[in-house]
């Protein structure tokens, strides 16, 4: 399948009384795909607007408000050999940032994300490459983050994130979507002789359970809740860096997904890898 897109936006910034920051957008889209062995394809064009507000109400505390229109192309095909038409969203978002003091920032948001031409799997193929469409996809929930500097420079970032994602109607969580994602993660900076620097970091995120229907698990199959812990260690010299990253440092093996069709897919293993690098 052949797919070409242009796009151009257009988006303008404003602080008004030193305290609000508004900003308004708009973006014009052409998408043209062709499939040559079915011979399918479509030419669609959209215009979709966003616009946000933030201000400080008082000292620390600052309440948000957004409304965000999408329109993203697909890559894929449906069984009859169709590509996938663009998917489109509309997106309501509100919150607050608090900065109590100097060193700690929450941001608690909630939103409301709906959707149309969502890409599932086509439970009537066996080939895991076709998928279907469904409009009324409706996502919801909250999220919360929190960042801290202790003494000794120990910055402390902890996330928790909750969302229902259903296809309108069925009561039922989109497969691998989990309901509840959770993460903490620790950084704390040394200073060592010669103006060198080291950075210490690691942390644990975890990513509950959640369920994939299908006519062969009505109730749903399940991908287990998992919890894995990342690690990273930096050098700096002037303009030189050495960097040691290490995800799921403890090997532990979990399924990534399982889906009703009938397969499951493994989790990422252990991944050790290290960066070098000069600032110019």
């Amino acid at each position: 399948m052949k797919q070409e897109q242009v796009g151009l936006y257009v988006q303008e910034q404003v602080r008004m009384w030193d305290r609000v920051s508004v900003v308004l957008g708009a973006r014009r889209d052409n998408v043209r795909a062709v499939d040559a062995l079915y011979g399918a394809g479509y030419d669609l064009s959209a215009t979709t607007f966003r616009a946000g507000i933030i201000g400080e109400l008082f000292a620390g505390v600052s309440p948000f408000f957004s409304y965000t229109e999408s329109f993203e192309p697909l890559s894929g095909s449906t069984s009859s050999g169709a590509p996938l038409r663009p998917k489109s969203g509309r997106q309501y978002e509100a919150g607050v940032k608090l900065h109590p003091t100097e060193t700690v920032v929450v941001t608690l948001t909630g939103y409301h994300i709906k959707e149309d031409g969502r890409a599932i799997d086509d439970p009537n193929s066996p080939d895991p490459g076709h998928s279907i469409q469904v409009d009324g996809v409706t996502s919801k929930g909250i999220e919360f983050e929190a960042i801290t500097t202790l003494p000794g420079q120990l910055q402390l970032i902890a996330n928790y994130s909750y969302n229902e994602a259903e296809i309108d109607g069925t009561s039922q969580q989109l497969d691998n979507v989990p309901k509840q994602n959770a993460s903490l993660w620790a950084m704390r900076p040394f200073a060592l002789p010669n103006d060198m620097t080291l950075r210490l970091g690691g942390g644990v995120r975890h990513s509950a359970k959640n369920r994939s229907y299908g006519p062969a698990f009505p109730d749903g199959l399940v991908t287990p809740a998992y919890t894995l812990v990342d690690t990273f260690a930096e050098l700096s010299w002037q303009n030189w860096s050495f960097a040691l990253n290490a995800t799921n440092l403890l090997g532990e093996e979990y399924y990534s997904a399982c889906l009703a069709r009938g397969d499951c897919f493994m989790g990422t293993e252990r991944n050790v890898f290290g960066t070098l690098s000069y600032r110019f």
